[in-house]
C-alpha cells in the first residue's frame, strides 16, 4: 500500500508511519511490566527498611535494584517486544481494516537496507583481498609477475560482477501480516491514540497522526467496532 490515506470507506486505512522508540517502551511496559515492577519496588522497599536494623539487606535491596530489575526488562523486551505486532510497531507500515482481520503492511527502513548493503560490501571486499594476498603467497615461488597480475585483474572483473548493492537497488516488497478480529483484546484509549493487544502477538498502536484527516482515528475505531460486531 501507497502512502495514501483511507482507500475506501469500507476498508479504512492508515498512512504509512512507524511508532517511536520511547513510546514503545512505554507501551510495553504499561501493559506486560507492571506486575514485574510492582513486584521490583516493593522488594527493593522492603529490603530498604529492614536494613535499618541490619545493614546486609542493603545490599539486597541493591542486588534486587541493579542486577534483578534489568534482567526482568531484558526477559520482557525478549518475550513481549519481539512478537510480530511489536515488531510491526517500530518498523515503517500502515494498517488496513478488513471485514474480518486487520491487515498490517511492512516495509525496511532505506537506512537499515543501505547499512546492511554497505556491510556486505565490505565483507565482499574483505574477502577478496584475503583471497588475492593467499593465493599472491602461495604462488609467488612459481608464477612470474604477469601471472600475478591476470589473477589480479580475475579477482577484480569478479568482484564487479558479483555486486552485493544489487538486491538492494529494489524498492524493498512489503511483509502482509494478517490478525483476526476475534484475537482483539478490549482496546487501551489515550490522549491520542489507541493501542490495540492482540492475543499472542502483541499489540498494534494507532496514533491520530497516522490518518490524513483529524477524525480518521475515531472514524477507523467505528469501522472496527462494527466489524467486529458482525464478524
Amino acid at each position: 500500500m501507497s502512502q495514501t490515506p483511507e482507500a475506501s470507506l469500507n476498508n479504512p486505512a492508515t498512512i504509512r508511519f512507524e511508532m517511536p522508540h520511547r513510546i514503545m517502551a512505554t507501551r510495553l511496559m504499561t501493559l506486560y511490566g507492571r506486575p514485574w515492577l510492582y513486584g521490583a519496588a516493593i522488594l527493593t522497599v522492603a529490603a530498604g527498611i529492614a536494613a535499618i536494623f541490619d545493614l546486609r539487606w542493603l545490599i539486597v535491596g541493591l542486588m534486587i535494584l541493579l542486577i534483578a530489575t534489568p534482567l526482568m526488562l531484558a526477559l520482557l523486551y525478549i518475550n513481549y517486544g519481539l512478537r510480530t505486532a511489536c515488531v510491526a510497531n517500530v518498523l515503517p507500515h500502515t494498517i488496513e481494516l478488513l471485514p474480518d482481520a486487520l491487515c498490517v503492511r511492512v516495509w525496511a527502513r532505506v537506512s537499515d537496507l543501505s547499512e546492511l548493503s554497505e556491510k556486505s560490501e565490505l565483507s565482499e571486499l574483505s574477502e577478496l583481498s584475503e583471497s588475492s594476498e593467499k593465493s599472491d603467497f602461495s604462488d609467488s615461488s612459481d608464477n612470474s609477475d604477469s601471472s600475478d597480475n591476470s589473477e589480479k585483474s580475475d579477482n577484480s572483473e569478479k568482484s564487479d560482477t558479483s555486486d552485493p548493492l544489487v538486491s538492494f537497488s529494489q524498492k524493498p516488497p512489503a511483509v502482509v501480516h494478517t490478525f483476526p478480529l476475534d484475537s482483539l483484546r478490549p482496546y487501551i484509549v489515550g490522549l491520542d491514540s489507541v493501542t490495540i493487544p492482540i492475543a499472542g502477538q502483541g499489540f498494534l498502536w494507532l496514533p491520530s497522526s497516522a490518518f490524513s484527516t483529524s477524525d480518521g482515528l475515531t472514524l477507523f475505531m467505528q469501522a472496527l467496532s462494527r466489524a467486529r460486531t458482525t464478524a
